[in-house]
């Protein structure tokens, strides 16, 4: 008995790959087709049943996986199950998900675009999870708003006005966390994004195949993933390697469809905050200035405090300046201190520890001991205006301890 050569695809006839278990499957570029298919047999209810219809698994690469012709099935199936409990049925986000698939079946691609982004823009707050989220149920309950001195407030429950540190009001909190969904690659409009890419490779892959480098192919997720995304790999020899590359149109890339999307979430903005912080700087104190210390540390904190509204604030502890720098969304608090030789910063780095020590028993809810990342010694030959710092890998953790000295801000 002579058994069939098992098909893995042909790799001239797409820009898709996928791998099991070191296997190179080449799926044709059939997304259209296939998503064609699912929604002539969707009935407009639960799509589980009709998924795990078309999703079809067998022997493939010696390996029991979804068979290569349910590649885009299997694709369809994670898109649409994202996050989705057992025995749930049919989704709100789902249904968003059906309607945003519907749009990106449409060719040109470019075209599609333009009526997929106007669709997620006018629904951003349910495709984002933003309607759901606990986030906005907590800021509508807290009602924190920004004063005219920059400053954040609220009421407590006893109707007194308090002061608010590390929160924002509902309006920036939603911004921020519509932004996440669009940015981490797991976020719920992330998906769709993705799999928006998806359609747009196979697309361009029609009109313009002369411009993909046969060695060079999107390798898809596998479904056991649990999200949709692509890499671009350079094939070679028995070889891949991941490189930055994608095809000329920018609709294929899903960082940029993010980047296109979140610059229309962000105009809605009436106040260009990092224009108002340039202009509204906070000059460095007399002390930090006119100290003859020339050279600078600097610290990480792994903390959330936030001493401050502003960018940074400058502190007096025990008659030396420290420049704090609070964290954003994007990293870490910093703590600078001047000392006089590098090399030689032992009592400052001790009053350093007294200092965050002294934060810790004032801001109990931010835990204590802190823990601060070390950063080397800067330039010994620039001032500290214009140091920079060299990073270690050595950590110091500063315990908290009785002081008798206060922190001036």
């Amino acid at each position: 008995m002579i058994k069939a050569k098992e098909d893995f695809g042909n790799p001239d006839a797409t820009p898709f790959v996928r791998f099991i278990s070191g296997t190179a499957l080449y799926p044709n570029p059939s997304l259209y087709e296939a998503t064609k298919t699912f929604f002539e047999r969707y009935a407009g209810d639960d799509p589980t049943p009709i998924l795990r219809e078309l999703v079809k698994k067998g022997l493939v690469a010696g390996q029991y996986e979804v068979l290569l012709d349910a590649t885009w099935f299997a694709a369809l199936s994670t898109f649409l199950l994202y996050n989705t409990g057992v025995g749930e049925g049919i989704t709100d986000w789902q249904k968003h998900c059906l309607k945003a698939l519907s749009l990106m079946c449409e060719r040109p691609h470019t075209l599609a675009w333009k009526i997929l982004k106007a669709f997620l823009l006018e629904q951003i707050d349910v495709v984002s999870g933003w309607a759901s989220s606990w986030l906005r149920a907590l800021g509508a309950r807290e009602k924190i708003f920004r004063a005219d001195d920059g400053n954040f407030y609220m009421h407590d429950d006893e109707g007194v006005l308090v002061r608010v540190v590390g929160a924002k009001p509902l309006d920036e909190t939603r911004l921020d966390f519509i932004a996440d969904q669009i940015l981490w690659r797991h976020g719920f409009l992330r998906q769709i994004l993705e799999l928006f890419a998806l359609f747009a490779i196979t697309d361009d892959f029609s009109s313009n195949r002369e411009y993909y480098p046969p060695a060079m192919k999107a390798v898809l997720s596998e479904s056991e993933y649990q999200r949709v995304h692509h890499t671009w790999h350079f094939m070679y020899f028995d070889r891949a390697r991941t490189v930055k590359w994608r095809p000329y149109s920018n609709l294929c890339d899903p960082d940029w469809l993010a980047s296109d999307l979140l610059s229309c979430v962000v105009d809605t903005l009436q106040i260009d905050h990092f224009r108002k912080r340039r202009t509204e700087a906070k000059t460095p104190s007399q002390l930090w200035a006119k100290d003859p210390r020339k050279f600078q540390y600097d610290y990480v904190l792994d903390s959330g405090l936030r001493l401050g509204p502003d960018q940074e604030e400058y502190l007096e502890f025990e008659g030396t300046p420290f420049r704090w720098l609070n964290g954003t969304a994007e990293r870490n608090a910093v703590v600078s201190i001047l000392v006089e030789q590098v090399g030689d910063e032992a009592a400052d780095v001790g009053r350093l520890n007294r200092m965050l020590g002294a934060q810790g028993f004032e801001c109990p809810d931010f835990g204590a001991p802190l823990c601060i990342a070390r950063f080397g010694p800067l330039s010994s030959e620039e001032p500290n205006e214009n140091s920079r710092a060299q990073r270690q890998a050595s950590e110091v953790k500063m315990t908290p301890c009785a002081i008798a000295a206060g922190i001036k801000i």
